[in-house]
């Protein structure tokens, strides 16, 4: 991977991608889960954000009391994501 790859510090890797939660508060004990997929292509790394993925979950307005339970969940939701994506 190239040096936007190696950027992503603190990364989990899953199938060959890395995922980087990205998830925020919106407010007080309401965490809205987000994570960035860097998937390697033959044109060079493709960034995904989950959170875009959203609605193929039927979960536009899911949220969290906490960081940890939405970390996560993104980091569940990409690796469903990159399930389907990678053959």
């Amino acid at each position: 991977m190239n040096s936007e790859a190696n950027a992503f510090f603190g990364t989990k890797e899953h199938r060959g991608c890395n995922i980087r939660v990205a998830s925020y508060e919106v407010r007080p004990q309401t965490w809205i889960p987000e994570a960035c997929v860097l998937l390697s292509t033959d044109l060079g790394p493709k960034k995904l954000w989950v959170r875009s993925f959203a609605h193929c979950f039927a979960s536009e307005n899911v949220t969290f009391d906490n960081q940890t339970e939405a970390d996560h969940w993104a980091i569940s939701a990409a690796q469903a994501i990159i399930d389907k994506a990678l053959p």
